[in-house]
């Protein structure tokens, strides 16, 4: 898969959840996502990317925990920023340092 090339959606059929429209945030002088947009349907349980790609990044704007500068982003046509509570009911968040592995479980 190249930059900028589409990926076929065997889900096209599915009701789009969460919808993100140019979508950009920055941290700083780092642009984490720029101009990011993504139609994601029901039924998808995963991002996958290489390091700084942007994956950690678009799900905490998802959550409303990181504000996108430029952009819109919807969950159920709710907008996290303004419906936080709402959407938080809706959406799961485990970050990763929460699955390190312990000899003592």
């Amino acid at each position: 898969m190249k930059k900028g090339e589409e990926v076929e959606n065997e889900s096209s059929e599915k009701k789009v959840r969460i919808e993100a429209t140019n979508v950009t945030v920055r941290f700083g002088s780092i642009v984490a996502l720029n101009s990011f947009s993504i139609g994601v349907p029901e039924g998808i349980v995963g991002l996958l990317g290489p390091n700084g790609a942007g994956k950690s990044t678009f799900i905490k704007a998802v959550l409303g925990l990181v504000e996108a500068e430029a952009g819109s982003i919807k969950i159920d046509g709710l907008t996290p920023r303004r419906e936080t509570t709402a959407v938080r009911d809706m959406v799961g968040y485990l970050p990763y340092p929460s699955l390190r592995w312990s000899p003592f479980w």
